[in-house]
């Protein structure tokens, strides 16, 4: 069963996706290089705001959960966010349709009401 992201219409990061919101504030702040200079706000301090059990860092003993993406530099990562990546969940490769984000219609239960 996919998990699906909670997403709002307010949100221009309607999936909930980290990465597609680093691409989206590195394009509005012009950040030299988001990927090396920024992707602990999305995983480590990410964690940590969240006060989840884990913190974010990879090491022997954590959760296998991440994200490969096909981008051989910063600018090929965040101008295609989505676009070949591979995600790994509790030691386990998603499937392409796992890993597919879900269609806008699957969404609408879960937006706040009008």
């Amino acid at each position: 069963m996919r998990q699906t992201p909670t997403a709002t219409r307010s949100s221009p990061g309607g999936d909930l996706d980290p990465l597609q919101t680093l691409a989206l504030a590195a394009m509005a702040a012009q950040l030299d290089d988001p990927v090396r200079d920024w992707a602990d706000t999305i995983s480590r301090r990410g964690a940590a705001l969240l006060h989840l059990a884990w913190d974010g860092v990879l090491r022997q003993g954590a959760p296998a959960d991440l994200v490969i993406h096909p981008g051989r530099d910063s600018v090929e990562v965040v101008s295609r966010p989505a676009s070949g990546r591979r995600v790994l969940r509790a030691g386990r490769w998603l499937t392409q349709a796992e890993a597919t984000l879900p269609d806008f219609r699957e969404l609408d239960g879960l937006r706040p009401a009008a």
